[in-house]
């Protein structure tokens, strides 16, 4: 490295002196030669930031012509390089190093555009150095983002992109390296709130604090409440919007209330909500169609750009909707609503899971003289119906798959009929309307049961650990004099953590939702996408002809590509015959044609279908995909669920 220069007084601007680029021992020209040079005159750069930027970027690939990956194309996104029109099948970018030094565990996530099944970002890939000379050896993330590289001041990624068109390349838009500081606090019981700084570091720790109190919902609320004595020398360090860290969750303060006493004192009381809240403060999200999805898909467009990812995923469902929420916290919630499970939001990784249960049988026991003071049992009978009828879009029922009948009933706890109806204006699925139907059923032919209790988590205290529970567990509570020994579910809690002796805990044996509530479907009604009826107006407004060639089955397979279908020769509709499968577990059947319309704004799809005795796989799909082809050559694929 050249000495540091240094001079006063104003330069000789008419100087015409040659400036020497390297001189060995002030007495040899360099010999060499430089493929670019620059003079800065009016720089604030040192020597050793220039040294600084260029061991960060020695490796950086992203702007070299000959690299398979292409950084310069799209401002702020990496693509695979496009040659003649082509991207290649993978390719590999090196970014530049970046400081590291976390506080705590790190977490990397990688937002990106892909085509499922097509394109992907397949590997993400990291090292570590202090010095940005001595390397360690490349290491993958972990399934959850997790970074697996030893810890040091700097990182650098070694992401690869992949596609197998030729003709679509994923899109790299961002990567983050969360810094998550280990936890002062392990677990709930005698936690003390922990303020974090801008930079999620611990600043101060709140010993002083009273009244601390927890409130959490499964699939609802989740908010800190707390009190500290105004004159305490760390009420300097609360802030509207600031973090405050207890055991493993994260909030953020949203009111600061000071209050005088009659006796003099002055107490701050700290409202907090969980950090997850600020998602409702996303950037609005434009009307979205998800056809035949599992619910990772609406998932991720909903968290696309905030930050947060989507974790574990064990909700299986498919459905076919339209969203049309604004932001990213009201799209999460009607995806539970619709595909049903657990929300759950891991503030620390920020990450977003939907679990089928996100609870276990914890083995936890709530009983007088043990840890139970007082419970409250409420069983109410007031809306229990044993025969229901529901109603979708149009009047439609279920009577054709359900033999004959509009309604269903269950007789499992009252033998009595007891008739209400099901608004389910939004369906337009006979098949989902009916299952919607039984779920609902399951919930209201039973009584209503509910559980208040004021119990101590004795898992607090050191030799029961064994005795822990959290919210969404089943838990057994056990109280000889009201005759009780039942299995339920923590659905609510307000933990006191000064105090975890005042937890309040209320428990349900209410059916988990299964989803596809009906004001979500309200707000989330199908538009193409789910198997529709014709409304009045739209028959008026409708063309009619049939585009497609014998479709009623008279010149049996004359048109169609069959493939495991036969012809009904005595079950037709409008003819004399139909079409009929026979569903094989683990195996496609088909049939299928191909039409030429005129252009039009839409097009209608009529069938008339039945069903008997069916019963879907874990991916089974029964429905019509249609495969659209272009004027310019491109296609899109859409698929109507019908069952």
């Amino acid at each position: 490295m050249s000495p540091v220069r240094s001079f006063s007084g104003e330069l000789n601007r008419e100087c015409i002196a040659n400036i020497i680029m390297g001189m060995h021992a002030n007495t040899y020209y360099y010999a060499g030669g430089f493929d670019d040079w620059f003079l800065e005159t009016d720089s604030q750069l040192t020597a050793d930031d220039l040294l600084l930027y260029f061991k960060s970027s020695l490796h950086a690939n992203g702007g070299d012509a000959t690299s398979d990956v292409d950084a310069l194309a799209e401002p702020g996104t990496v693509t695979l390089k496009a040659t003649d029109g082509e991207y290649p099948a993978s390719g590999v970018l090196y970014t530049r190093a970046v400081p590291c030094a976390l506080s705590g565990s790190g977490r990397v996530a990688v937002t990106s555009e892909y085509t499922a099944g097509v394109t992907s970002v397949t590997l993400v890939e990291t090292s570590t150095s202090d010095d940005l000379e001595e390397w360690s050896a490349w290491q993958a993330v972990g399934t959850s983002g997790e970074l697996q590289s030893p810890n040091r001041q700097y990182i650098r990624f070694r992401v690869t992109l992949t596609s197998s068109d030729p003709l679509k390349t994923p899109k790299l838009l961002e990567i983050q390296l969360h810094d998550i500081p280990k936890a002062p606090y392990e677990k709930l019981g005698f936690a003390r709130p922990v303020v974090l700084d801008k930079n999620g570091a611990w600043e101060a720790v709140l010993e002083n604090a009273f009244d601390i109190i927890v409130t959490g919902e499964v699939n609802g609320a989740d908010t800190l409440e707390f009190k500290l004595p105004f004159h305490d020398p760390k009420r300097s360090t609360l802030e509207n919007e600031k973090q405050v860290q207890i055991a493993n969750d994260i909030y953020r303060i949203r009111t600061l209330t000071d209050n005088k006493r009659e006796d003099g004192r002055v107490i701050t009381q700290v409202y907090a909500e969980a950090v997850f809240y600020d998602l409702s403060f996303s950037a609005e999200k434009e009307p979205r169609e998800f056809n035949a999805d599992t619910a990772d898909v609406p998932m991720q467009y909903a968290l696309l750009g905030t930050g947060w990812t989507v974790g574990n995923v064990t909700v299986t469902t498919k459905r076919t909707w339209q969203c049309t929420e604004k932001n990213a916290l009201s799209i999460l919630r009607a995806v539970q609503n619709i595909y049903g499970g657990d929300l759950v939001f891991d503030s620390a990784n920020r990450q977003v899971h939907l679990l089928t249960f996100s609870g276990t049988d914890s083995g936890a026991l709530f009983s007088y003289r043990k840890n139970l003071k007082s419970i409250q049992r409420v069983v109410d009978t007031r809306e229990l119906v044993t025969r229901l009828y529901a109603y979708g879009k149009d009047g439609m029922t279920f009577a054709s798959i359900n033999g004959g009948k509009e309604y269903v009933e269950d007789y499992t706890f009252s033998s009595e009929v007891r008739v209400s109806t099901l608004d389910c204006s939004s369906f337009t699925n006979p098949y989902q309307m009916l299952e919607y139907a039984k779920m609902r059923l399951a919930e209201y032919s039973k009584p209503r049961v509910s559980y208040v209790l004021s119990a101590m988590d004795l898992s607090a205290l050191t030799g029961y650990e064994h005795e822990a529970w959290k919210l969404g567990d089943i838990v057994t509570v056990d109280d000889k004099e009201l005759g009780l020994l039942v299995k339920t579910r923590v659905v609510r809690r307000q933990y006191n953590l000064q105090e975890p002796w005042k937890t309040v805990i209320e428990l349900s044996t209410k059916l988990r939702e299964l989803g596809d509530s009906s004001a979500q479907w309200d707000k989330a009604a199908d538009a193409l996408s789910s198997a529709e009826l014709v409304n009045r107006q739209e028959i008026k407004d409708m063309v009619p002809f049939n585009h497609l060639r014998n479709s009623r089955a008279d010149d049996g397979f004359a048109y169609w590509v069959n493939s495991g279908f036969e012809v009904d020769t005595e079950n037709g509709v409008s003819g004399t015959a139909s079409f009929k499968a026979v569903g094989v577990p683990g195996m496609t059947k088909s049939l299928s044609q191909t039409v030429y319309p005129a252009t039009r704004k839409s097009y209608t799809f009529s069938a008339q279908i039945a069903s008997e005795n069916l019963e879907k796989g874990e991916n089974g799909q029964v429905g019509v995909e249609i495969v659209i082809e272009y004027e310019d050559g491109t296609t899109e694929t859409r698929f109507i669920d019908l069952i």
